[in-house]
Formats: structure tokens, sequence, C-alpha cells
């Protein structure tokens, strides 16, 4: 039986534009990209919901986008992923669908532009509707339905401290939650079961540096949590009880990093899912976010890349 998992969380569409540039602008020293070629695909919650979908799971998702083209893109790409059984987007009038668009000149980033709205999306909760457009109740059914359930936090409004208290207290201590966290304010991630920042996110949620030190402050501010920090080349470090357990850096040529969190937190996810442990959770991530970082773009994962070595399913995807 395919794993049940609920994707909540912040969506976005990512925009890659790119092309060849053979010289630079008179007019600033920025390269021109001629005749460059545009290409979109699900960021944030949503390629967490792509990742999911190829390793064979059955996905819900709720989140929120704004009454604009990026958000009728972003349904549009949804609706072609079979194993995305329930899609739930609330549209908000005033938000504007996040996007991220990478400008790219002969395989390197030249710059980023973001369009974003940055407002809770729902600053209490506490009645009979997240919004007239859906019933609490029905978020508490797809919690209920669910094995798993992945918190996507982007910071752009969606996951509220309000919002958050309700998902970790209508699951109940039966459902695994997994969580994705952003900003400084770890309190508001009590009672998730596993929490898979970056070295940069651990940093902003204890002030530690040292991925060694903010992985026990994670575990005392969030009592019951096991911690996995994602550290780059360096590899990923995880905190469960008293044990740390180092996972080593594959040795790949990194084309890009975006995404690699989302591949992260849909691999431990799919695996708690289906009843494997924390720590064989964390070593086919930390695989799996060294497979998509040697990609361009955001990308995905397969249980045949993971079950090949490193080398042999780099191959395969080059």
């Amino acid at each position: 039986m395919k794993p049940k998992i609920l994707v909540i969380g912040d969506i976005m569409l990512d925009i890659f534009t790119s092309g060849d540039a053979h010289r630079l602008s008179p007019e600033a020293p920025v390269p021109i990209i001629l005749n460059p070629e545009t290409r979109t695909s699900l960021g944030g919650a949503g390629n967490v919901v792509v990742n999911l979908c190829a390793l064979d799971c059955d996905v819900r998702l709720l989140s929120c986008i704004g009454d604009d083209d990026a958000g009728n893109q972003i349904r549009e790409k949804l609706s072609h992923i079979k194993s995305c059984i329930d899609i739930n987007l609330i549209v908000a009038k005033d938000h504007v669908t996040t996007t991220k668009q990478r400008f790219i000149a002969n395989g390197q980033s030249v710059v980023r532009v973001d369009n974003e709205s940055l407002f809770d999306i729902f600053p209490d909760i506490r009645c009979t509707n997240l919004t007239h457009q859906m019933p609490i109740s029905y978020l508490n059914w797809m919690i209920e339905a669910s094995d798993t359930i992945v918190v996507s936090d982007y910071g752009k409004g969606f996951i509220t401290e309000t919002f958050m208290a309700h998902v970790i207290a209508s699951a109940g201590l039966n459902k695994i939650i997994v969580v994705d966290p952003k900003g400084k304010n770890t309190w508001k991630y009590a009672g998730a079961s596993i929490i898979t920042p970056n070295t940069k996110e651990a940093f902003d949620l204890t002030g530690e540096s040292d991925p060694y030190k903010a992985g026990p402050v994670l575990q005392k501010r969030l009592p019951g949590a096991e911690v996995i920090i994602t550290c780059g080349s360096s590899g990923m470090l995880l905190f469960s009880g008293g044990r740390v357990e180092l996972f080593q850096g594959h040795n790949v040529n990194v084309s890009d990093t975006t995404g690699a969190g989302d591949t992260v937190v849909a691999v431990v996810t799919a695996l708690k899912a289906m009843g494997d442990s924390t720590s064989e959770a964390a070593r086919l991530a930390n695989l799996a976010g060294s497979l998509v970082v040697s990609k361009h773009g955001t990308a995905c994962v397969n249980w045949e890349d993971l079950s090949v070595p490193l080398g042999d399913a780099n191959a395969k995807h080059s």
C-alpha cells in the first residue's frame, strides 16, 4: 500500500531563464543572454509534492496561491501529477503567488528575481473555517487520512504559529510530522517529530553557527523531536536522543542547489511513512540531496536512483 502523505506549506513557481552569453552589456557590467529559453517548475511545497510522487506516495496538498497567472500555472502543473490525489489551493485575493525567477548565462546563475507577499494568511484560525473556501473540519480529515505530514515552511505567511499549533494538535501523538523550518521562532514547531534545517536555518533558529551545537539546542527547545541538519558538501547530521550521527557528503559536481532541501524532506518523510528508522531515512536523504544538486534546476529522485551506487545514478542522469 502506498504511503499517504499530507503536504502543507508555501508553494511557489520556479522560473529558469537561460541561454548563452558572449559579451557584456555596454549599459552595465552584466552579460547579455542571447535568445534565452524559459522553463518553469513547481517550487517550495510543490517541489516536495513532486518528489514524494516520484517516490510512489499518494499525496494530498494544502497551500495558498494568488489570483494570478503564476497561481494558474501552479494549478495546471499539479493537475498532471497522477499521484497527487487531492489538491487544495486556497486562493487569497490580496496574495501574490510566490515566484523565483533565475537568470542563467552559460550555465551560471547571474541574478534571481522574486515576487511574493509576506503577510499571514491565517492570523487566527480559532473559528469554523480556515477561509470561506475550506472548513477546518476538512483540514482535520486530511490530517486523519494521512500516514505522515510534511510542513514546508518558506516563511511566506502560510504557516503561522496558530495554524502550526492546530496541525500538531489535530495530528496528535500517532502521526509523524516532518518540518522543513524557516525563521527564528523555534517554539512554533513544538510537537514536530523531525525537523530538517540546513546550517543557515539552524543558525537562525538557535544563534549557533556550529551545527554540532545547534542540534542539541533544537532538541532542548523541541522535546522529543529528532533533528536532521543538512550541511551542504559536508553531508548531514542526525541528532536523535543523546546520539549524533554524521553522514558524510558525497563527492559530486554541484550544478544547482535549488530545491535540494525539498528532496531531503521528501525522502525522509516517505521512508518514515514506510516504517524505516530515521537513521536509514537520513542516509538515503543524504544520497538523494547529492544526486539532485548534480542536476540543473529543481529535480527529484526515485527509488531506483537510491538503490544504485552514486556514480552509476549520476551517469544515468547526465
